[in-house]
């Protein structure tokens, strides 16, 4: 069996701890580390200025990482006023504001699209109606071949592997899934929020999958698994998705079929 070439090796990690993807790849060949948000608790200037040290330190210029914000990052009103993540990442997501589009090594599309607003009492996420518009804009203009589209939140509110309730859901959710859906080419939506992996095919898309990865650290009672990130192989023609965890003393992989 002939496999197809691969374009790119992109990393998904889920959270502030993926500096230590440095020491888990230094024998594997990483082309570009997305990272779906969360890299803070409270979105405080201490914790952007730690993570943007962190960023700097990784050997990768600004244009092999792309970041997109969590909740927590944009956790009190007054951090999404001062506009503070976008003032300490702002290399890492191009453009004046979200929907953008960054290419990947071997020019693949990447589209880093904004699912997060400041919330009172939930953690639930939001996207505009002309957000949703213009990331479809951007996906229909990428040219040929497959697409990955990044946010936080999940589109999918419930899979096999998480169960999102309400206040923890993206509001809007069916509209971006249908902007990611239609048009007929493969298209890859990244996702965090959920802490859990999960590789599925869009039951009303065909050509549209969803990955959500799980935290880099992870710290739950009974499990053996204590960390995870997801690897993305990005194809001529489509994508492969592999899972990481650690367990015991050492890192473990496979391939994962959408289900």
């Amino acid at each position: 069996i002939v496999r197809p070439r691969v374009l790119a090796r992109l990393v998904l990690v889920a959270d502030r701890h993926f500096l230590a993807l440095v020491g888990v790849n230094t024998n594997r060949r990483v082309d570009h580390v997305a990272i779906t948000g969360d890299v803070s608790n409270l979105a405080l200037e201490a914790e952007f200025e730690l993570v943007r040290e962190l960023l700097e330190g990784i050997g990768l210029p600004p244009e092999h990482v792309s970041i997109v914000p969590g909740n927590h990052d944009v956790y009190t009103f007054e951090s999404v006023r001062a506009r503070r993540f976008r003032e300490f990442f702002e290399p890492y997501m191009p453009g004046e504001h979200l929907p953008c589009r960054v290419q990947l090594p071997g020019g693949t599309p990447l589209v880093l699209t904004p699912t997060v607003c400041a919330n009172v009492l939930s953690s639930a996420g939001r996207i505009g109606a002309a957000q949703v518009a213009e990331t479809r804009k951007l996906i229909e203009n990428a040219g040929h071949g497959p697409v990955l589209v990044m946010g936080h939140y999940p589109v999918l509110h419930e899979t096999h592997a998480y169960r999102s309730t309400p206040s923890r859901q993206l509001r809007n959710a069916e509209a971006l899934r249908e902007a990611l859906g239609v048009g007929g080419r493969h298209v890859l939506y990244l996702a965090g929020h959920v802490h859990r992996f999960s590789c599925v095919r869009d039951r009303a898309h065909k050509h549209l999958t969803h990955v959500t990865t799980n935290a880099f650290f992870l710290q739950r009672r009974g499990d053996s698994v204590d960390g995870a990130f997801t690897e993305i192989h990005v194809e001529e023609r489509d994508f492969r998705v592999r899972s990481h965890w650690h367990e015991g003393d050492s890192w473990r992989a496979r391939e994962e079929a959408p289900r």
